[in-house]
């Protein structure tokens, strides 16, 4: 069994089979923003998935944010596309025939950037504002990590 870090961001029931016209083609999970502030999706430093000990390819990914999907390396780029506090992205994974029934873990790396506070700065008061997209950003780990059974019912 998964051991469970940040288990709140993974909620019992999200993990799910993604299907198409009835064809399984892979499955879901909703991942919770349980931060304190809200996050543009360009602060995801990195996000990847292991399902049961396995890395899933990031190529198979695709970010699920109000009804449109990003790859995860677009995530860099979506800075007015915002996480709101105490909501959730699902995160889409494609996979022939999805996954098996049953109990799987899974474990999710998430690195969010925090983009108003800088690392290893004494003094931020002479950062100039051209340099701000520069500078260097502290970073939380938000990766979350738990034991999910494969619902019913696709998405």
């Amino acid at each position: 069994m998964a051991r469970e870090i940040n288990p709140r961001s993974l909620s019992d029931d999200s993990l799910r089979p993604l299907a198409v016209d009835g064809r399984v083609i892979g499955y879901s999970l909703d991942l919770l923003n349980i931060r304190y502030r809200c996050t543009p999706l360009s602060c995801v430093e990195k996000l990847s998935l292991r399902v049961d000990g396995v890395p899933v390819d990031e190529r198979d990914i695709l970010v699920r944010h109000h009804d449109k999907r990003f790859m995860v390396s677009r995530l860099p780029d979506l800075w007015a596309e915002v996480w709101d506090m105490n909501a959730a992205i699902r995160i889409e994974v494609l996979k022939k025939d999805g996954l098996a029934p049953g109990v799987h873990d899974v474990d999710v790396e998430l690195l969010l950037r925090i983009p108003y506070i800088f690392a290893h700065a004494k003094d931020t008061s002479n950062i100039r504002r051209e340099d701000a997209a520069t500078s260097s950003f502290a970073t939380e780990d938000a990766s979350c990590a738990k034991a999910l059974r494969l619902q019913e019912g696709g998405r």
